[in-house]
């Protein structure tokens, strides 16, 4: 009877053992497809945010860029250019457009004026005994010219010296002119965007000043239309 019970104990302990085994090996079963099943759904919501559009600039920004680069870059070289390149202070920028006699236009930013609306031809060089307009001016200045402003109010003497010095200054492409609105100053010298005022007439500033600005050439964005 011993003997029996015993071996009765020993088979409920292994099948005991057998049964917890399968039921562990039917709960692996089981949760091996829920981990199987989380990947496709990662690579679902993964296909759905790349084949949703992302927000970009758009391709007016990019043209508006590209053009703003084209015009403005140049002109700073220009500017850039002009600072070390000779004497004077820079002045504010303004478009030069052709304006016929009559024309509308902006009033210039300085007087004299370095830049703005220009007349359709400049005045030729050397010496001039009235003074020349103000478009006829900034004509001149997108050609690459230089102006020299005497004050009347320096007499014949003055008058005489500048006569001079435009033939001096024959080979360069110089204009002279008297201009009554100097205020204090004696003689004002001008290129395009460019000015420099003299109390007093000084021969040295203003060969300097010519031989640093004459011939020079405007970037077609400021001057358009050809100088």
């Amino acid at each position: 009877m011993a003997r029996r019970r015993r071996r009765r104990a020993s088979d409920a302990r292994s099948g005991g053992t057998a049964h917890g085994d399968a039921a562990a090996e039917s709960a692996a079963t089981e949760a091996t497809p829920a981990k199987s099943d989380e990947k496709p759904k990662r690579q679902r919501r993964g296909q759905q945010s790349a084949s949703q559009p992302r927000p970009g600039l758009g391709r007016g920004f990019w043209l508006y860029f590209a053009f703003m680069m084209a015009v403005l870059i140049p002109l700073n070289l220009f500017c850039l250019s002009n600072l070390n390149q000779g004497p004077g202070d820079v002045q504010e920028v303004q478009e030069s457009p052709l304006v016929a006699d009559g024309g509308p236009r902006e009033p210039y930013a300085t007087d004299p004026p370095t830049s703005g609306a220009r007349a359709l031809e400049p005045a030729a060089f050397g010496f001039h005994a009235s003074t020349i307009p103000d478009d006829v001016q900034v004509a001149n200045l997108c050609a690459g010219h230089v102006i020299v402003h005497f004050n009347p109010s320096g007499g014949a003497a003055l008058e005489a010296e500048m006569n001079r010095v435009a033939q001096e200054l024959e080979g360069y492409d110089v204009v002279v002119h008297p201009d009554a609105g100097l205020g204090d100053a004696e003689v004002v010298l001008t290129a395009l965007l460019v000015m420099q005022r003299l109390d007093a007439y000084d021969k040295a500033e203003v060969y300097n000043f010519v031989r640093g600005y004459s011939g020079s050439r405007p970037v077609a964005e400021l001057c358009p239309g050809g100088g």
